[in-house]
């Protein structure tokens, strides 16, 4: 028997698993599984296919703004939409395909900056202007994965925060981001 129960025909076919026509049918299920929907350009994102059912093949592509890709780990380089598209999986019930979609909104990296002498922090601390005055609240407002803090040269005091349930004198950093 094969790795499916099925029996060998003879010859056999080489692998683990015999192809019989008309055995690869009924139902068939897929999704996208990303991480993130909104990320920074220049961060790469993991995407998992999820299939249920018996399909026969599967072929996944990534389509951009500019390019299409066949590819399920992509490094986002540039600004704009990412979808992750198909039709990526077949059998012989669904011989045109059955497709899914998972759209990824991917933005310049932003910037958030960090200065003791800031005149006038203000969130989410875009400008050197309003840069925050201590690390941990520029990283606590950053919201994009993949965003940038930028801290500028001095001593910084770190606050008292709770983090997993503990309370920390350091700047925790719980979020993908560039410190």
């Amino acid at each position: 028997m094969d790795i499916d129960g099925e029996g060998w025909l003879n010859p056999p076919s080489i692998g683990c698993d015999e192809y019989c026509e008309g055995s690869v049918t009924g139902a068939l299920n897929i999704g996208i599984l990303a991480p993130y929907t909104n990320l920074a350009a220049g961060f790469s994102a993991n995407f998992q296919a999820l299939i249920q059912g018996r399909p026969s093949a599967s072929a996944w592509t990534l389509e951009t703004d500019s390019a299409k890709q066949s590819a399920v780990v992509l490094s986002l380089l540039g600004a704009g939409w990412g979808l992750s598209s198909g039709p990526p999986s077949w059998n012989e019930t669904y011989p045109g395909g059955v497709s899914a979609t998972q759209v990824v909104h991917v933005v310049e990296q932003p910037v958030h900056y960090v200065s003791l002498d800031s005149p006038s922090p203000l969130a989410p601390y875009l400008t050197w202007a309003t840069a925050a005055t201590n690390i941990q609240e520029a990283v606590d407002a950053a919201s994009t994965v993949g965003a940038l803090i930028l801290v500028s040269n001095g001593v910084y005091q770190a606050r008292g925060r709770v983090v997993y349930g503990s309370l920390t004198n350091r700047v925790a950093v719980t979020k993908p981001l560039t410190l």
